[in-house]
Formats: structure tokens, C-alpha cells, sequence
């Protein structure tokens, strides 16, 4: 089946913006999708536990395969051009049949079947007679046929026994390199003549190389790239030499799209043999050459949805692609019926722009996939404005400090500084997700106050106006919240015997002796500690931008945290949990709420979320997981305002907030009402369906047989309406704090020494910032 997924408005009104307006030789292109889909056997459905993918294209068509649970079935299908099924094949009934002395290993779809060379291969680690084997398939005529066969010198065994090995096969120009993972770690190259050789890292290795490596990435004809996931260190590997070394700096230029924390950017193997990533940005293709990643298509200039490429379970693979086209396919590998689906994308370069005359409207920030798809949305939809995403500098700087030593919000400091300066000379976007946690951009000199906007809205109403006003900042709404969670400890009101919706310092620590054994259940460090408690209480230490800790919430949060307050490892901590009571900490979104009050071994009876221990006892706070800004560099910032009605009316809300696959993805609470009941109501069925398929390790602990029901819905929203303050930080302050309470906490100093300094570093930040 053939789809247009593009559709255009005829007539645009000329809009005034001081910015870029698209013109109609601004390259485009059109996507053609093809849907392609074939019925399984219900019998071999295990929801959550079978996969999909293409393999590729081959002369006659795509390639798909199916895997039910554990080996239960592979399925190979073959799909012409128009998407119509040519063929199929049970592969594993037919390998029995020609080879049945052959005991097939657990075979993986994604790294055993394969095409090369135009013919589909399958890969089978011979763990019996200690060799690789590969055979030529023909799903025409179900035929199998060995074609080649590599022993191994060095036993293919693990600490975890065979079928823990992971041999992967990557073909680097005239060589196929077979690479045994994990603890066992080395290569099998078979060079252009067929000649074998074994290589095995030398103890020189031993640090650096824990075998837990990626992916091989073919970098020269002869050479493969690849990284240690547990060493974070790089690795090449030189088949026609024979040896690995840890001198990979001629590479540096493409770490940054092959590297372990940056899973918006993959990478494969067209059909015509060439690699092509995917990145946040556009189809692109390694220039050894030059050393630099070319851009093929720019996504925003391609009538696609991103959202595709980083939603959860969703993978793509290019097939081929140039300046002028591409082909790929996009599927989700988790299948969620007895149906294999996957489509393909063809893109083509259109001779005209269809946006042409609308006003460009840039972004940047982190995005997801439901901010995609809202942004994909709103370009198909708005006829005067289009939303164009630059390149993501400040989120790039952010992944590029993961698995480094050095605390998080050091990075975040050197980002909201950098954003900024930038800001100030003028070169920042128009809208920007995601700057909460920078507070030296969260006022009118970096940010357009939305309050105006905001009060003359048509969606004012519609949205939690408590939450929205708890955002303001001196009086000024510089960063409107799209979507939050709930900071606070869940108690059982049965229990629980203080009154009111929050607690004194001395109040929570006769509540951890009562409920964990006297360790809190907010941070396992003190700076931890005073770190969590202060974002909840930020504004008793600030005044209209100005910082103070001399007041007496944060001797007394000080106080408590040096006398009762210890760092403890995680598992003394995750120990301090009593059985018949676990407390927890936040309610991240309905999902969240659910799992922490039914799936403790004695459910709680009347759950309620109280406030973290603050100087004023106040109750919960709401912490912001999406914010939306305009900067006061806006170029159009009547058309950004636009599209923050959208991203607040209820059909995006619900979207940016309903349950993903998984308990384990973030979630979060809608700021529009109407959403808020709707997501609730979809929680509620998601949540009792799968207490019904999962194990009861998904849940922390026993599972309990009561269901989630309608009146939590209304414990959650009553909570929530009472929220009259947000989590709030500031890097640079928690830096301060983090390095300065220190010598109080080991009894060096006194509180009000440490105050001091404390203060006039904060003094000398602001007064820097200002």
C-alpha cells in the first residue's frame, strides 16, 4: 500500500517576521511510504517478546524477518517495490531439513542474517565443532546451502557459558571480520584469498579492553573503529596487519557520531555496500577523505517525522541514498500483533518548496519523539510559519560529559553560560525546550516574558494555572511548562501520623526511623541531601535574583544534614527499605504513582504525597520535565507563541504524556487538564494489563492483586491543584554549595563560616551574570 503523507495549504498570508522566509528553490523533499505487512501465526505472538527487521534489499526485493520467542520461529518474508508480498519462508523447518545434524545455536535476526554481496546469507556459530558456518539462502525456493565454513582456534566459550558469546561478522573490504564479544573477546579475520587468521588482544589489552565492545565500523578497506561500553576507550583494528591499537586519533572527527551515549545517531550498511548514519540532523555519510560527516538530506528539509528515529522501540535502516534521494526503512523491532509491518520511506528532491513563503521559526533543546511529532505536526498544519531545529550545540555539550568524573552540573553551568552569551550577542534561535535548570536564562534579559501571551490565550483555562504561576520568576512567566512530575515522599495516611501536607526536619527523620531504618530515602550522600531539599525550597534563599544563605531554612536543612545524614553505597541504601513498607520518592507521572502504591507486599491503604523536609513544612512540589522559551532574539516571536498554543492544546498534551511500552521510560503528568484525565485513564488500563504479562520484578517487589482504579485519578489531581511551588536549581549555585559545605560536614568549619564564603561566591556569580 502506497501513502502521501504530505499535504499543503494553496493560499498563505504574507507574514511580517524579521527572520528567514522559505523560498521556493529552498531544497525539499517529497517521501513516498509503502507500507509493508504480513499476518503471523497467533500461536507464535508473545507480546513483548518477538522481533522484526529488514535485513536489506536484494535484486528481487526487501528482506524482513521475523523472530518469535527465544527460537520458537524465524520467519524470512520478501517484498517487491510496491510492497506487495512475494514470498516467505520458515527458516528454521527448512535448516532442519537439510542439515539436521546440525544443532542450531539461539540465533539473533539482527546480526545472523544478513546480505552480502546481493545474496542472503545466514550465520551460524557452531559451537559443537567450534566454527562459523555460512549459508546462501533463497526464499524463492527455500533453499539452503552451505557456502563457507571458519574454525575457530580459540574456543568460542564465556564465564557464562556458550550461548553468552556474541559473534558478530563485519565485512571491511576484501576481509570479513567475525568478532567474538564479552570476556572472550578477539577477531577471526578471513582475508580476499580465504586465508584465516585468529587474533587474541596480548596482556598489554587487559585494562583497556573489557570485550564489551560495540559494533565494528569499517574506516578503511582494511581497518575497523570500535569502542569498550565498560572502558569507554577506542580500538583499531587492522585485518591485513594483524594488530589493534589504542592510537585512534585520526578519528576523533567522527566520535561524536559513534560513541556509546549517543543513541540518536546510528549507523549500517546500505545494499550498495556504502555506511550511512542516521544522526540528529539528516542522513549523512562518513568523507573519510576529508574527515568530516557529509550531510546527504537534512531532515528539515525532508517531509518526514523525526519522531520515527528516536522513538522507543522504533529503528531505522538507509538502504541507499544520495543528494537527490534516499531509501529506508523504519520499524519497530518489538512487534505489538501477530503482524510484521515496517515501512519503507522514498524520498525524492521536489522542484519546488510547498512551504515557500512561510516564516522560519528555529528551535533547539533536547527533544523526544512526541516533540517531533508536534513540531511535525505544526509544519504540516500552520500555513504562515515553519519550524526549523539548528544544530544542537548545547545538548551535544551536555551527552559529551557522560562517563567523565566530573558532576553533572558543572556541565550545566558551562552550557547556560554559553547559551547565555549567546543569547546576548544575538545568535540563538527562537525557541528553545528545556533551559529550566540554567537560571541565568530564566528572566527577561535572556527570555521573552510569556505572561502577556499567556493571559490573553485561549488555552489559559485549559491548563493547570497553579503549576503555571508557581513557574513565574520575579513576576515574570520566562518558560512555560508543557508536561511535570511530583516531588515528595508517598506516605499511607494509616501510618503516617502527621498532619498537614509536609514535614520539619525533625519531623522526617522520626519518619526514616519509623519507616527505613534511620537512612533517608531522598540521596545517598549528603551533598546529595542538601542538594534535593534545596531545589524544592529555592525561593527562602533567593529574592529577585539574589542569593542568601544566611537565613535560617538552610542552617537548620545544614544542621540536620551533619547529624543525621550519612553517604551510604547503594545497596545498604536499597537494603534500608523495610519489607512490608517501601517508601518512595516523587511520583513520576501515573505509571509512577501506580507502581510505588501497589507494588509494595502490603499495598498502601490511603496513599498521599507529602512535601521533602523544608524550613516552612510545605508540601509537594512540582518538577518541570518539559519547558518551552521564547528568547528575546526572537525573530518571530508571534508564530513561536503559536506553536506553544499547540504543544498546550489537549490532542499534544495527551500525546507528549500517554504510556510508552515500557515502565522503565520517563513519564510525566499533562499541564493541560483534559489530557491530564485522559493519559489517566489510559494509565490506568496500561498499568492493570501489564501487572497481567510482567514478571514481578518489573514492579520492585511482590505483585499485589489490587488494581489500579478511577479514585487515584483524583488523589493524584488533588495533589497536584495544591502545588503552589517548583523544583527549582541553579548550577552554578549548586557548585558552590557542593564544594563549599564540605569542610562543615567533616567538622572543619563552623556553619557560619562556611556561610560567608558561600555567599560571596554567590554575590560574584550574579553579579558577573548581570
Amino acid at each position: 500500500m502506497i501513502l502521501s503523507i504530505y499535504g499543503c495549504s494553496l493560499f498563505k498570508k504574507k507574514v511580517v517576521t524579521n527572520g528567514e522566509i522559505i523560498s521556493a528553490d529552498t531544497p525539499w523533499y517529497n517521501c513516498e511510504v509503502i507500507e509493508c505487512s504480513a499476518k503471523l501465526d497467533e500461536d507464535l505472538f508473545v507480546e513483548n517478546q518477538c522481533r522484526q527487521q529488514p535485513i536489506g534489499k536484494i535484486s528481487d526485493g526487501y528482506v524482513f524477518a521475523f523472530q518469535g520467542f527465544g527460537m520458537s520461529a524465524i520467519n524470512l518474508y520478501l517484498y517487491s517495490e510496491k510492497g506487495k508480498l512475494i514470498a516467505d519462508m520458515e527458516l528454521l523447518s527448512k535448516f532442519n531439513e537439510a542439515f539436521s545434524d546440525i544443532n542450531l545455536p539461539e540465533l539473533e535476526i539482527y546480526r545472523d542474517i544478513y546480505i552480502q554481496d546481493g545474496s542472503l546469507k545466514l550465520k551460524v556459530n557452531n559451537f559443537s565443532n567450534k566454527a562459523i558456518m555460512v549459508f546462501d539462502i533463497d526464499i524463492m525456493t527455500g533453499g539452503i546451502s552451505l557456502s563457507e565454513s571458519h574454525e575457530f582456534s580459540r574456543a568460542l566459550t564465556s564465564a557464562y557459558g556458550e550461548t553468552y558469546i556474541d559473534i558478530s561478522r563485519t565485512r571491511c573490504g576484501k576481509y570479513d571480520l567475525y568478532a567474538s564479544k564479552y570476556d572472550n573477546f578477539s577477531v577471526l579475520s578471513v582475508g580476499p584469498d580465504g586465508e584465516e587468521f585468529c587474533f587474541s588482544p596480548g596482556p598489554e589489552f587487559v585494562k583497556d579492553l573489557s570485550g564489551y565492545v560495540s559494533d565494528f565500523l569499517p574506516v578503511s578497506d582494511t581497518q575497523v573503529l570500535f569502542f569498550d561500553y565498560q572502558t569507554f576507550n577506542y580500538f583499531i583494528y587492522d585485518a591485513a596487519n594483524r594488530t589493534l591499537s589504542k592510537e585512534t586519533s585520526d578519528y576523533e572527527w567522527i566520535k561524536p557520531y559513534f560513541t556509546y551515549y549517543r543513541e540518536d545517531n546510528t549507523f549500517n550498511v546500505g545494499s550498495d555496500g556504502k555506511i550511512y548514519f542516521i544522526t540528529s540532523d539528516a542522513i549523512a555519510t562518513p568523507d573519510f577523505d576529508n574527515k568530516c560527516m557529509k550531510n546527504l538530506i537534512l531532515f528539515e528539509n525532508m517531509d518526514i517525522n523525526r519522531a520515527v528515529f528516536v522513538s522507543y522501540k522504533m529503528s531505522s535502516h538507509v538502504f541507499t541514498a544520495d543528494e537527490e534521494t534516499a531509501e529506508l526503512a523504519v520499524w519497530n523491532w518489538c512487534p505489538e500483533s501477530a503482524e510484521c509491518v515496517f515501512d519503507i520511506y522514498r524520498t525524492t528532491k521536489a522542484k519546488t518548496n510547498p512551504n515557500a513563503g512561510k516564516a522560519v521559526i528555529t528551535t533547539d533543546g533536547i527533544y523526544d519523539a512526541m516533540i517531533y511529532d508536534a513540531i511535525y505536526t505544526f509544519n504540516r498544519t500552520d500555513k504562515d510559519y515553519f519550524i526549523k531545529l539548528v544544530p544542537n550545540k548545547y545538548d551535544d555539550k551536555e551527552r559529551d560529559s557522560y562517563g567523565t568524573d566530573v558532576p553533572y552540573f558543572y556541565t550545566q553551568g558551562e552550557v547556560g553560560n554559553q547559551m547565555m552569551v549567546d543569547l546576548m550577542a544575538g545568535d540563538c534561535p527562537d525557541v528553545v525546550f528545556y533551559v529550566s535548570g540554567h537560571s541565568q536564562l530564566n528572566n527577561g534579559n535572556c527570555m521573552m516574558d510569556l505572561k502577556p501571551y499567556f493571559e490573553n490565550s485561549k488555552v489559559k483555562s485549559d491548563v493547570f494555572g497553579n503549576i503555571v504561576s508557581a513557574c513565574e520568576s520575579n513576576g515574570g512567566l520566562y518558560a512555560m511548562p508543557l508536561s511535570f512530575v511530583l516531588d515528595g515522599i508517598i506516605v499511607d495516611r494509616t501510618n503516617y501520623d502527621v498532619s498537614g501536607n509536609g514535614m520539619t526536619y525533625e519531623q522526617f527523620g522520626q519518619y526514616t526511623d519509623s519507616y527505613s531504618n534511620g537512612v533517608n530515602q531522598i540521596a545517598r550522600t549528603q551533598t546529595g541531601f542538601i542538594s534535593e531539599c534545596m531545589k524544592c525550597e529555592y525561593d527562602l534563599f533567593e529574592t529577585n535574583g539574589v542569593i542568601d544563605f544566611n537565613v535560617p531554612a538552610f542552617k537548620e536543612l545544614a544542621e540536620y544534614t551533619a547529624e543525621n545524614v550519612n553517604n551510604v553505597e547503594l545497596q545498604e541504601y536499597l537494603r534500608s527499605r523495610k519489607k512490608d513498607y517501601a517508601p518512595s520518592v516523587g511520583i513520576e507521572g501515573y505509571l509512577g504513582w501506580f507502581s510505588s502504591v501497589y507494588s509494595v507486599s502490603y499495598n498502601f491503604k490511603d496513599a498521599d504525597l507529602v512535601g521533602f523536609p523544608s524550613g516552612d513544612s510545605r508540601g509537594p512540589s512540582a518538577e518541570i520535565r518539559r519547558f518551552v522559551s521564547i528568547t528575546q532574539g526572537s525573530k518571530c516571536p508571534e508564530g513561536s507563541w503559536r506553536f506553544i498554543e499547540m504543544l498546550l492544546s489537549q490532542e499534544i498534551q495527551t500525546n507528549l504524556c500517554k504510556p510508552t511500552e515500557t515502565l522503565s521510560s520517563q513519564n510525566s503528568f499533562p499541564i493541560n487538564r483534559k489530557a491530564f484525565d485522559e493519559v489517566g485513564e489510559i494509565c490506568i488500563d496500561t498499568f492493570n494489563h501489564r501487572k497481567e504479562i510482567e514478571s514481578s520484578y518489573a514492579f520492585g517487589g511482590g505483585i499485589s492483586t489490587v488494581q489500579a482504579e478511577k479514585s487515584d485519578l483524583e488523589t493524584i489531581k488533588n495533589i497536584t491543584e495544591s502545588v503552589t511551588h517548583i523544583v527549582r536549581s541553579d548550577a552554578a549555585i549548586e557548585i558552590i554549595i557542593y564544594e563549599e559545605i564540605q569542610p562543615y560536614l567533616v567538622g572543619d568549619k563552623s556553619i557560619d563560616d562556611v556561610i560567608k564564603i558561600m555567599n560571596d561566591r554567590a554575590r560574584t556569580v550574579i553579579n558577573e551574570r548581570n
